[in-house]
């Protein structure tokens, strides 16, 4: 039977197995598991005005990361005093995968989502929704799971 102790204990089970892969791949040095890796955006910008050296170092790396294959976005970097619009610029940005330090609760709550969201789908046999009412009854413990399947079958009320 699923209740609000057993969505408790998915919830911190989530955690923990997150938590764990985050030991594990840190202890290792890997990015093995989902959980563990962290995306961010980096920027490199070149403005017209710089020095040919500290351009040609930038256009080197950027050079080098194309050959390896990684997505590079080009920017423009704009000026507009008055009416006429000037190219300062240009700023490229890429994405850089890197090791969590630690899990957040957005992840949790984000794997949770899936969880409950697969779980009613499985249920119910159609695509529902889980940001309604009757999902908040059932966290405060006011009503049971069968009732959450039940108002799901319809129109998602009680």
């Amino acid at each position: 039977m699923f209740n609000n102790k057993t969505f408790e204990a998915h919830k911190q089970g989530i955690r923990e197995n997150m938590e764990t892969n985050l030991i594990w791949d840190s202890y290792h040095g890997t990015m093995k598991h989902k959980s563990s890796i962290e995306t961010s955006v980096n920027y490199i910008e070149i403005k017209f005005d710089e020095e040919p050296p500290a351009v040609l170092g930038k256009m080197e790396f950027i050079a080098g990361m194309i050959r390896d294959g990684l997505k590079i976005d080009q920017y423009e970097i704009a000026e507009t005093p008055y009416c006429t619009k000037y190219m300062k610029g240009v700023r490229y940005s890429y994405t850089v995968k890197t090791l969590r330090t630690e899990i957040s609760d957005r992840q949790v709550t984000t794997a949770m989502r899936h969880l409950i969201q697969n779980k009613i789908n499985k249920d119910v046999g159609k695509y529902s929704t889980i940001d309604c009412r009757v999902m908040d009854l059932f966290k405060a413990d006011k009503i049971d799971w069968d009732t959450v399947i039940e108002s799901h079958r319809g129109d998602c009320s009680l």
